[in-house]
């Protein structure tokens, strides 16, 4: 029982850092999408937002996390850490997330992609645990969760949410998210909880720092940046539900 309990504190600790995967996220798959008005002349359908009040005001309060803690804290891991560290530390947090990324791959039923993503675990975790990606270029990273998983078998999106500290996500995603908790082998390891947090952490810090001026001037172009970041948020899982990975970051 104390192992359960502490693997759900360790998941809401972690979640501290899970805003800048996301944002930074959204941004680097959307910096040329349409704005709001462009959208609507396109047809673009108004996201199914009915909690948009209380959306916002959990919104600000996580824009202002990252503005005191997230940012700076990113400035200064980009500005001191070398180019080489910082690639290993994506590495190993993308290697740690292996074994839920390939959950989730036999759940789709794609099988290239599974065995894509257990070479990598297999062989980077024996070569360098897991800090240098020496598979690559045959075997390329990409990423899967049970909010897409659940997409891929006709789940609908449900209403916009916008989770303190997670950030944005949606009734699927939220429940995605829980279900990826329960699949990590590292909530059943009683030593494993710091391991998380770490790589949570480490996770987060390291992609808000590889998109910072991105991030900047998403944020000072948008009218609304509540907005933008909701149409980003839906883009970027409809791309991810589709296997469209986007450029591979370097």
């Amino acid at each position: 029982m104390a192992t359960w309990l502490n693997g759900f504190r360790c998941w809401r600790v972690a979640g501290a850092f899970g805003l800048a995967l996301l944002l930074a996220g959204c941004a680097a798959d959307g910096q040329n999408a349409p704005d709001e008005a462009s959208s609507n002349m396109l047809g673009y359908e108004e996201p199914n937002d009915p909690l948009e009040v209380p959306n916002r005001f959990v919104f600000a309060f996580n824009d202002a996390l990252d503005t005191f803690i997230l940012k700076p804290v990113a400035v200064t891991y980009d500005f001191w850490l070398p180019t080489g560290v910082k690639n290993s530390v994506r590495n190993f947090v993308r290697n740690v997330s292996s074994p839920v990324i390939l959950a989730n791959d036999v759940f789709q039923g794609e099988w290239e992609r599974a065995n894509d993503t257990a070479a990598r675990f297999f062989v980077n975790t024996v070569t360098s645990l897991g800090f240098f990606d020496i598979v690559d270029e045959r075997h390329p990273y990409h990423d899967e969760d049970f909010g897409q998983t659940l997409a891929v078998y006709g789940v609908d999106d449900g209403f916009y949410l916008v989770l303190p500290v997670f950030g944005p996500s949606s009734a699927r995603d939220a429940t995605g998210r829980g279900v990826d908790w329960l699949l990590n082998p590292l909530t059943y390891v009683e030593n494993g909880q710091p391991l998380s947090i770490a790589t949570s952490v480490a996770g987060g810090v390291d992609s808000r720092a590889r998109n910072l001026e991105l991030f900047r001037d998403i944020k000072s172009d948008s009218v609304d940046f509540y907005a933008r970041v909701r149409s980003l948020y839906y883009q970027r899982r409809e791309a991810a539900i589709q296997n469209n990975d986007g450029p591979r970051q370097q």
